[in-house]
């Protein structure tokens, strides 16, 4: 019995593994396609951080990780995005976040307001940081840095490295709101910007 329920955990959490595979390829699609459709509205950015805090904080706290939301001083504003996009884009950023992280580590998410009245989202971290050489391709689909195993501390569901796919499709539901992602890296950690 005990070989048979291993058996069946194995299979679902491979048929997970494949079920957000397939959901990253049809985010990438080209534009003809409804992956490039937003669907705007005005979202408090405030509650628009919890939902990013809320889906994170399950895995941060199975890591003994602390999550920290840094907003800007003062009111935070209501944007107007795709709230669904900006929040997959933050997830993938969150979900690299804390498995570069060491347990016990932290990572914080902070916001900045700009006076034309953009907003940036930054997620930073506290792992080993990403090889001067990769950085430039870090957005690419299906690219995972030549080290990843090595420097992945811990796992998001069952495995240490995924399929290369969270950070396009974060770059890409950014350029779709107009705007783009960016990423900074020492060995001490990296802070991801969209």
């Amino acid at each position: 019995v005990d070989k048979l329920h291993q058996g069946m955990r194995t299979m679902e959490a491979k048929a997970r593994r494949l079920s957000d595979i397939i959901q990253s390829m049809f985010k990438l699609m080209p534009e003809e396609t409804f992956s490039d459709h937003l669907d705007r509205a005005d979202v408090p950015l405030a509650d628009l951080l919890d939902d990013i805090y809320e889906d994170a904080a399950p895995f941060a706290e199975e890591r003994h990780q602390k999550l920290i939301i840094e907003p800007h001083a003062g009111e935070l504003p209501i944007i107007n995005v795709d709230r669904e996009k900006i929040r997959d884009a933050a997830q993938n950023l969150m979900g690299n976040a804390i498995k570069f992280t060491p347990e016990g580590g932290e990572i914080r998410l902070r916001t900045t307001m700009f006076a034309d009245e953009r907003v940036a989202i930054t997620v930073i971290d506290e792992g080993p940081g990403i090889p001067a050489a990769d950085l430039k391709n870090v957005f690419n689909p299906f690219y995972s840095t030549s080290d990843v195993m090595k420097h992945s501390s811990g796992s998001i569901g069952e495995t240490k490295h995924g399929m290369g796919l969270g950070l396009a499709v974060a770059r890409h539901f950014a350029e779709m709101h107009g705007g783009e992602i960016t990423v900074e890296s020492s060995p001490q950690g990296s802070e991801f910007t969209i």
